[in-house]
């Protein structure tokens, strides 16, 4: 384990996302992405990091650990989001048992989902997109309050209710 693992202080903040290895792929439709390759480092890459910081956060009292989701893995339809969407689908599930997992050792999993926020994966998509500080702010708020979940923006609270529903209700491109 590196130095910088070992040298985290207690209720150090781990974020589980690794950066896209190019936006390109986002938008690429289902089945073009060769499997492995994107969805491998989405869906993964924030489980070798917890993985990663686990004992640190342990042998610091616990701490915190967030992996940012996507209103993608709830929807249909959105151009080019498939097997962005599944991938961060899969994130969701790895989240919910790194909760259960991580608990006993006192590490707080937060799962946080969010629409489209200004960052240079979605840059060049256009339409309305989140102030990052907004949606970090939301995380932060929740990390203080214990919660395992937030909903960092509108589209979020808005998608969250729709998925006890009927699937048709998750289409946004008809």
């Amino acid at each position: 384990m590196s130095a910088a693992l070992r040298s985290r202080s207690p209720g150090s903040i781990v974020g589980g996302y690794p950066r896209n290895q190019a936006r390109d792929r986002f938008r690429e439709p289902l089945g073009a992405v060769a499997v492995g390759v994107s969805p491998t480092a989405v869906a993964f890459g924030p489980l070798r990091v917890a993985k990663a910081f686990a004992p640190v956060l342990a042998a610091n009292g616990g701490g915190a650990l967030v992996n940012l989701h996507s209103v993608t893995a709830w929807i249909a339809g959105f151009p080019g989001s498939g097997t962005y969407g599944a991938a961060k689908a899969a994130l969701i599930s790895m989240t919910n048992d790194l909760r259960v997992e991580l608990a006993s050792q006192g590490t707080q999993v937060l799962g946080a989902q969010f629409g489209l926020t200004d960052t240079d994966l979605v840059r060049d998509l256009a339409g309305p997109k989140n102030d990052p500080a907004t949606v970090a702010a939301e995380i932060i708020t929740a990390l203080a309050k214990g919660e395992t979940e937030v909903l960092a923006d509108d589209k979020a609270h808005y998608f969250k209710p729709l998925l006890s529903g009927p699937v048709e209700g998750l289409i946004v491109n008809r």
